[in-house]
């Protein structure tokens, strides 16, 4: 279970940090309109097979969050061993986070305009089939 997460993660991270790159994320004006159309950009690339029964299906502001909807194909991946592993799973992406924080000064960039913000960042898995939904939030203060 831990592989198929790392690869999802990074996959969505990969698609993100180079979207904000594009937008220079830390170059001069409001950030918050910068945000806002690299969401837009991202979603434009979706539905984005992740590999192993994960697809991102969109990305979006929602209420204090910044959210990955992930579609988990439930004859490839178990909705309970999610369930059951989110501390897991929440762990893998924070230390993600902070490695993708140290190579680019744009997702650095987007990190502490989360964190001034107060933004939460959710990865919401739902099944194909049972349309259950776990989602996994990281706190800003925990990036």
């Amino acid at each position: 279970m831990s592989k198929q997460i790392k690869i999802v993660f990074g996959s969505v991270l990969v698609a993100l940090v180079s979207i904000l790159m594009i937008q220079g994320f830390a170059s001069c004006g409001s950030k918050e309109n910068r945000l806002e159309k690299a969401v837009k950009q991202l979603n434009t690339m979706l539905p984005m097979k992740l590999g192993n029964g994960f697809t991102m299906q969109k990305i979006e502001q929602e209420n204090n969050a910044l959210v990955y909807e992930i579609t988990c194909n439930e004859h490839l991946v178990d909705m309970e061993a999610i369930e059951q592993n989110k501390e897991e799973l929440k762990d893998n992406s924070i230390a993600q986070l902070k490695g993708e924080k140290k190579r680019s000064k744009d997702f650095a960039s987007l990190l502490e305009f989360c964190q001034e913000k107060g933004t939460n960042i959710i990865y919401r898995y739902k099944g194909s089939s049972s349309k259950k939904a776990i989602d996994i939030v990281v706190n800003p203060d925990e990036i």
